[in-house]
Order: structure tokens, then C-alpha cells, then sequence
């Protein structure tokens, strides 16, 4: 078979390219697979690694977050970082400033920095969000305070994040907790 491209690999031939070393090697492009990326725990969220701001050049971050029924963090607010995110899997209630939507499968949302807001996960399954924030840089909050994930699931009940921690962990990444989580719909 003739390729159209050549300087692109054939799929084959992806499995043979060494592991990622530097940013140069991302100025082609990077893939990141299917359940692919470092996760951690926090809160009640699994939180998993696509792209920061060294595979970026500090463009932007993209995370996957899940959280069980009834979870979702604090009303807090990010001075440095525009977030947006797009649900994947199930539905929230979410709170940005004064308006309270639902946001079901397949929505996307942006919410500009400096702008409150926060979410509750609806029904009985979990949700999935892709987490976009602009510029990058937010993932390191998630990574430093967050706890290794063992395995890629939701954190167990007994899961205590240690608050005190949390909360210096947002101001030093230009973010503030404003309140509680939403409650019961």
C-alpha cells in the first residue's frame, strides 16, 4: 500500500516509537491512549493525565475527571485559568455564578476565570468530564495534592483528603474555595 503521507507512520509502526523524552519529541503530535496517563484521588474524584503544560508549551491541560453520585468539589473559583469541560458519561447539576443548569452527556461548558462554581453528579452512575483549563498549569494543584491512584477506579469511601492541604494547594495555584459542595437536588 502507497502512503499518502509518508513522514506519517503507518499504525503498526506506532508500537516501535520510544517512550516520550522531551517536548521536542510532541512538536508532530502526541497520542495518548485509551485509559492512558498518571491518576490520583482527590476528593471523591478520580483524576487522570492527558496533556499538562510541558506537552503543551503551557497552552493549556487536559484531565479526565469521574465522580460517583452525589460527588463533586467545593464552590470555588480559578483567578489564573479559564476551565471548560465536556461530559462524556452521565449527568451534574452545575452551579457557575448564580446559574444552576444540568449538563448531560455530550454538553460541553466554559467557565472564564474568575467565575464561582462547582457541580453535583446526578442519578446513580457516575460521571466522566474531559477537563480543559487555559492557560496550563492547574494540573500540578491535581497532581501535587492529589494521591497516587493505586488503581483507575473511583477513590474508596473511606478516602479522607487532608483539607488543610487542599485548601493551601488552590491558593498557591491561584484558586480559592468559596463555599460547599452543592447538596441533595
Amino acid at each position: 500500500m502507497t502512503q499518502l503521507f509518508p513522514d506519517i507512520p503507518e499504525p503498526s509502526e506506532l508500537s516501535s516509537i520510544p517512550g516520550v523524552e522531551s517536548p521536542e519529541q510532541w512538536k508532530d503530535g502526541l497520542l495518548v491512549p485509551p485509559g492512558e496517563g498518571e491518576a490520583v484521588w482527590l476528593l471523591d474524584e478520580l483524576i487522570t493525565f492527558k496533556l499538562g503544560m510541558v506537552e503543551t508549551n503551557q497552552a493549556f491541560s487536559l484531565l479526565e475527571a469521574s465522580a460517583g453520585p452525589g460527588g463533586g468539589p467545593p464552590l470555588h473559583v480559578h483567578y489564573q485559568a479559564a476551565e471548560a469541560f465536556y461530559m462524556l458519561d452521565g449527568a451534574i447539576t452545575l452551579m457557575t455564578g448564580r446559574l444552576r443548569r444540568r449538563v448531560t452527556q455530550g454538553s460541553f461548558v466554559h467557565i472564564p476565570s474568575g467565575v464561582p462554581h462547582t457541580y453535583r453528579v446526578d442519578g446513580r452512575s457516575p460521571a466522566r468530564l474531559l477537563l480543559l483549563y487555559a492557560p496550563a498549569g492547574h494540573e500540578n494543584f491535581f497532581r501535587e495534592i492529589g494521591e497516587p491512584a493505586r488503581i483507575k477506579v473511583l477513590p474508596p469511601n473511606d478516602h479522607l483528603p487532608d483539607m488543610q492541604r487542599y485548601v493551601q494547594g488552590l491558593v498557591k495555584y491561584g484558586s480559592e474555595i468559596l463555599g460547599a459542595p452543592l447538596g441533595p437536588g
